[in-house]
């Protein structure tokens, strides 16, 4: 392992230091280091708190400025660093589906009842004098409309022929046809996330 003295140390916010000497500590210590900063400044860090890197230079995770130091008591201080787990959420997709739609045929008996409309034409002989024409009119469902003709007589008089009666007669029937409807239904397939969407075309 190559000896710490002469060697580089940086802290968090990039400043650079040089490892002047080594001091064995007791039992509650341990071996510190002493770092040689620029303008003369002399700390003391506890080894253990130096980490190696793989490109033989060493971090110290914390600030030269925060390691303050009494002197008249060379009485070192040395803040406590804590680690905090910071847990955060993302979304990440764990499969796609491709929802398609099937049309499906059935066939229903629709039977709604029809109205259908007969018109019975009935002429009716009358043979009625009357002074001015007579204007059609209704009976129920019977339409009653007047025929008048003009008769040479020492006088001219209407007189009613006969009269034309139509009747609508109303029935109701059953005409039961088969129609065709559509419904649609949605079809769902996983797919692997590898799977490309399918393009769409117009």
């Amino acid at each position: 392992m190559k000896p710490l003295e002469g060697r580089t140390v940086t802290d968090s916010d990039g400043l650079e230091g040089r490892i002047v000497a080594l001091e064995p500590g007791n039992d509650e210590t341990g071996t510190r280091v002493m770092i040689e900063l620029a303008g003369g400044r002399h700390v003391l860090v506890p080894r253990d708190m130096l980490n190696p890197e793989d490109d033989n230079s060493i971090r110290l995770p914390l600030s030269f400025s925060t390691i303050t130091s009494d002197a008249g008591t060379e009485e070192h201080r040395i803040p406590v660093v804590e680690e905090r787990l910071a847990v955060r959420k993302r979304k990440v997709v764990t499969g796609k589906v491709r929802v398609t739609k099937r049309v499906r045929e059935r066939e229903m008996v629709v039977d709604e009842p029809l109205l259908r409309e007969r018109v019975e034409v009935t002429r009716v002989p009358v043979g009625q004098w009357v002074d001015a024409p007579v204007p059609p009119w209704r009976e129920g469902d019977t339409m009653i409309i007047p025929l008048l003709e003009e008769v040479i007589v020492v006088e001219k008089r209407l007189r009613v022929v006969e009269e034309v009666r139509i009747t609508t007669h109303r029935s109701e029937f059953h005409d039961p046809k088969t129609v065709t409807l559509r419904s649609e239904e949605a079809v769902v397939e996983p797919l692997s996330s590898a799977n490309s969407e399918p393009s769409s075309s117009s």
